[in-house]
Parts: structure tokens; sequence; C-alpha cells
């Protein structure tokens, strides 16, 4: 079984957030960094020993190791509000979202109920919670300054998140907590980033932060219906790195209500030069079907497929005469990039195209 039909058995998805749901843990050294630099003069904490020493213990439990290693004295209390201020100045500066993975696997299992389980302060969290949009995670629980930690909630699922162990996944970035929950049973699931250090030894699958995941893979189809077009599928086909490919699905664009072909559609997994000029989505309406804005509405159906795939942000071009192709584009909200040359090189020169418009779409914000 795989790691995809694993996660469709479960109910639960239980995220940490920090370095997990969002890559924060960047945001956060940079605050302790400037922190003990305003409040201890003389003293800084560099990445390395960020890592070693400080990732993934509770906030006092910090403040203690911080005034043991550094020989140094502060106000805790004055501490965190001042860590807590740059922390959240960054944040407001540079922007935050979730990750690539957490946004497919929304996509991928509507029917799951995501929970975040945290070490974060109530009140830093609810000023997470104010600037990033979390999506379908509207449970938040705090083990901060409880009688507790998330191991404690892990052992007992059921009766503090209601549902059984083997219900449960958990994706975390902190080793321990992560060998806690396969030791209850929970499925785990690291999460890998710059500040940690995780081995297969640690749980059961590993991620990337930064990477979508399913890299290769097709997913099912089944659902790219509107209730009055419906995509079917027609064939998928591997990327071919030497000829820049990516891997593409192509579909019939069909009458939902009785799968009458009306034009053709495909969608081109990933981004390269091939896919900047050509772009990520083709459409064909056929002329009889023209006039009711099929290939808009196949469009919107393939955004979901992409999402699928951890796009954030994919291409669509025209020629830059296709009055109806480029108002498609425009009525799906596309920013027109440029009307870029194509290189002698590309494929579609050779067949006498000369310039193409290129529109981008911002599927997160979609």
């Amino acid at each position: 079984m795989d790691f995809f039909d694993v996660l469709s058995e479960k109910k639960l998805f239980i995220y940490d957030l920090d370095g997990t749901a969002t890559d924060t843990e960047p945001f956060h050294y940079e605050a302790y960094r400037q922190t003990v630099e305003e409040l201890c003069p003389g003293h800084t904490v560099t990445k390395e020993e960020f890592l070693q020493n400080y990732v993934g213990h509770p906030e006092t439990e910090i403040y203690s190791l911080l005034k043991k290693n550094k020989n140094v004295a502060f106000d805790d209390g004055e501490f965190f509000r001042t860590r807590t201020e740059n922390l959240f100045a960054r944040v407001k500066k540079l922007g935050l979202r979730t990750a690539p993975f957490y946004r497919q696997l929304e996509i991928l299992y509507p029917n799951a109920e995501f929970i975040a389980l945290t070490s974060q302060r109530e009140s830093v969290l609810e000023r997470f919670r104010t600037l990033v949009d979390y999506g379908k995670m509207k449970h938040f629980i705090s083990v901060a300054d409880k009688p507790y930690n998330k191991s404690d909630v892990l052992k007992d699922s059921k009766e503090l998140l209601g549902c059984g162990a083997r219900e449960c996944v958990i994706f975390e970035d902190f080793a321990p907590t992560l060998r806690a929950a396969m030791a209850c049973g929970i499925y785990a699931v690291g999460v890998m980033h710059e500040f940690n250090k995780l081995s297969s030894d640690d749980c059961n699958a590993l991620v990337d932060i930064h990477t979508p995941i399913g890299e290769g893979r097709f997913f099912p189809t089944d659902d790219l219906c509107d209730g009055e077009i419906r995509l079917r599928l027609i064939q998928t086909k591997q990327g071919d790195p030497a000829r820049l490919y990516v891997p593409a699905y192509k579909f019939n664009i069909c009458k939902a209500e009785d799968d009458t072909p009306m034009g053709v559609c495909d969608l081109r997994v990933g981004h390269n030069d091939n896919t900047y000029y050509g772009g990520n989505i083709g459409y064909t309406v056929f002329e009889e079907y023209r006039g009711h804005h099929y290939a808009a509405k196949a469009c919107r159906l393939l955004f979901h497929l992409a999402k699928k795939h951890g796009m954030e942000h994919l291409t669509i071009t025209c020629d830059p005469d296709n009055a109806p192709s480029y108002k498609t584009c425009e009525a799906l909200g596309g920013k027109l990039l440029e009307v870029a040359a194509l290189p002698t090189y590309n494929e579609m020169y050779a067949l006498g195209k000369r310039q193409v418009r290129v529109y981008s779409f911002d599927l997160l914000s979609d």
C-alpha cells in the first residue's frame, strides 16, 4: 500500500504548525537571533546552534537553555514580548503560506478532518491565524502551558481527539514526537526542512516542506465535473526530460448529462521552458459548441487538478490575434506577463508561429 492509499484510510490529519503546515522555522530563528542580540549584548544565535539546541523544544525550555548556554540573564516576559514582535514583524513583511503538500492533501482528501496540535502559546497562535490562511484547518489545540504535552494527547487520541490511533495521521518535524506517535500506532509523516534532521527511522514516511508530493503520479480525475461539463480522461503521458516534456493529462470536454464530446483539453504538470511558451493548459472547443464558455469552464476544472499536484501557478498561452482564446484567459483572471517572441528552437517556431501571449494564473488565490 503506497503513501496515498494509506492516507485515504485516515479520518483525522493532525498537523504541527511550525515547520510542518507552514515553513516558519526561519522566521522563528531570526526572531530568536534578533531578540538575543537586543537583550543580551555581545551574544547571538547561529543557525547551527538553533538547530542543535532549540528546535522542537517548548518555549520556556528554550529560555532556560539560552540562559545556560549563553551564561546570561533576562526576564522571560520581556524576552517573550520582544521575540513575538520581532517574529510577526517579519511574517507581515515577507508573508506566509501553507506548504505545497498541505494544499495538495486538502484537495486530495476532502472528507478528512484537519486539526493543529501545536506548542505555540494561545496568544501567538491567535496572531498567526489572523495572518495565515490555514484552509480547512479550523480546530487548533495548544499544549503550551498545559499539564500535558503532545505525546500525552497522542496516547489518548480517542478521548482527546475523537479518533482512534489507526484513524489518525500526524505531520510533524520533531523526531521525538514522531517516534511517540508511532509507538501509539499513529501513522507518522516526518516533514523535512532546513532546521531539522530526520531519517526514515524516525517516522513511517518523509516529505519535504518545499516540495509537492507524488512526482510522476497521476491522480484520479472522476471529480472533474461542474454539473454542466465533465472532463473524461483520454490518456496520460509521462514526462520526457530530454525533450523538456512534463507529465500530461489529455481529456475530452463532454456534456455532463450525456457525455457528448464537445472539445479536448490537456494539463501539463510542472514548469520549464516549454510550458512557459506553450502553456500548462491547452484547449480546443469544436466549432458547433463554441460560444458557451466551455473552454473557461474546462480550465477551472483543470486548475483543481493542478492543485492536486501542488502547483501554485500555471501559464496559458495563445496566438496574439486569437481574440476568443485571450478573452478566455482574461475571463479566468489571468495576468498578461508579455507577448513573447518564440525562440527559434521552440517546436512552435518550426510550425510558423513567432509570438504568443503568456498569461499567468495564481492558483493559491483561486
